[in-house]
Parts: C-alpha cells; sequence; structure tokens
C-alpha cells in the first residue's frame, strides 16, 4: 500500500525538516494585525502537531474528539458528555452499530481529527466522508451549532489532505500527492480558501516535487503562517 510505503521510507530516509513562515495577505478592508483575536484566529495552543487537533475551547468549556463522538467538557462540572441533546439517545453507550448515526454527537473523521475548531460561534471539523449521503463520498468541512442541534455542510474538500486550519475566515490546506511511487516522490501544494466568499475557489500557495515531499503542521499566528516542509534525499534510494 501507498500509505505504509511512506511510512516506512520515513525511517530510511535521510530527512530534513524545515519550519517555513508565510505572511498572510488580508483581502478585506480591516487591518486585524498579529494581535489574537478571540473567535476568527486559529487556536494556535491547540495545534503543536497535527496528532493534537483533536480539542478546541471557548468560554464554555472544551469541545474534543475521542474515538467516534465529539464531546464537551464544561469548566464547571470538568465532566464530558457527548454533544447531543436527544433525551431517547445512549450516546457512546450505544451498541447496535445501525443506531449510532443518529446520535448528534456521532462524528466521522478517521484516525486522527485534520481540524477541530471553533469559530464564529460554531464549530468546524472535518469528515472523511458524509454518512447522511448516499449521492457523494467524499471529505467534507462540516459546520455544527455549539449545542450540536444543528449541523451543515460548508464545502467539499480534496482528497489527499494532510494539515489544515481556520484562521480569519481562510482555509489553508495542505495536499500530498503520489507522482512516482517506486521512486517516493511526491507533489506537495499549500493551499488557501476564503471560506465565505461566494463561489471562491482554492488558491495555490506553494507547489514543489521531490522525494517524500510533504507540508505538514500548518500553524496560523496573527497574520502569520507557519508550517513544516517535509522532505527527504534523493540519493539515500
Amino acid at each position: 500500500m501507498v500509505f505504509k510505503g511512506k511510512i516506512i521510507k520515513y525511517f530510511i530516509l535521510c530527512l530534513f525538516l524545515i519550519l517555513n513562515i508565510f505572511t498572510i495577505s488580508c483581502s478585506d478592508e480591516r487591518n486585524l494585525g498579529n494581535e489574537y483575536i478571540e473567535g476568527e484566529d486559529a487556536q494556535y495552543m491547540f495545534m503543536t502537531t497535527d496528532r493534537d487537533r483533536y480539542i478546541t475551547a471557548n468560554e464554555e468549556g472544551y469541545y474534543f474528539v475521542s474515538g467516534i463522538y465529539l464531546y464537551f467538557c464544561s469548566y464547571d462540572t470538568m465532566e464530558p458528555i457527548v454533544l447531543c441533546n436527544k433525551a431517547e439517545c445512549l450516546h457512546d453507550k450505544e451498541l447496535d452499530e445501525t443506531k449510532k448515526i443518529n446520535c448528534n454527537g456521532y462524528i466521522q473523521t478517521g484516525s486522527n481529527p485534520k481540524l477541530l475548531t471553533i469559530y464564529d460561534g460554531y464549530i468546524y471539523y472535518y469528515i472523511d466522508d458524509d454518512f447522511f449521503k448516499d449521492y457523494y463520498s467524499g471529505p467534507e468541512l462540516i459546520r455544527v451549532s455549539l449545542d450540536g442541534t444543528k449541523r451543515k455542510t460548508v464545502c467539499k474538500l480534496e482528497e489527499n489532505i494532510v494539515s489544515m486550519a481556520l484562521h480569519r475566515g481562510k482555509l489553508y490546506y495542505s495536499v500530498d500527492i503520489v507522482k512516482d511511487e517506486s521512486n517516493g516522490v511526491y507533489e506537495t501544494s499549500l493551499k488557501e480558501y476564503d471560506l465565505f466568499k461566494l463561489r471562491s475557489e482554492p488558491k495555490e500557495i506553494l507547489k514543489f516535487e521531490k522525494t517524500m515531499a510533504s507540508i505538514q503542521e500548518i500553524i496560523p499566528i496573527g497574520s502569520k503562517l507557519i508550517y513544516t516542509k517535509f522532505e527527504g534525499e534523493d540519493n539515500n534510494l
């Protein structure tokens, strides 16, 4: 499998990890500056690595993904509960696999959530596939209300997304595509997508092709976009 082959080569190649900083251009007329803006900025405090993006928070408490459910934990009680208000629902105690999707807190994100964040009073998260749709199969960005009662698809997404962040109305994400599997050559690109602009299309910020090429750990802070550029040496193959 391509995925397993990529993991193996991570360990046998001499690798370079390069921290890059890209200056974000603001398309609207506001000068947002570099001070943290609650509700608009990416919560970089929860974004150390791509594996850490299963938690977000607001003034009421934490929201986090564990297994196949989205939970809320109030600061007052510090007791996690599935984000679902259905009185008859068994939530994470449900044993019938066919009924689990009826829980408002049921979430489908794959092994590690690529995005879970609060923006402008809603929770935004990435899913691999929308189980409510039989006419479309593929990754999407989903928006849910803070009480879990309302759920909406924001946009369809590309396959092979590695890292994501929502910041000041823009979705930043990277995509890895296999170009030459036998030699471990990948094409990786970094893109910006204006979620709230009508008929917006993703804009490519950076693209390069190299052995084990990848852009990971995207972290927006103020007007800067920090990411890790990952690549291997060709002569070690």
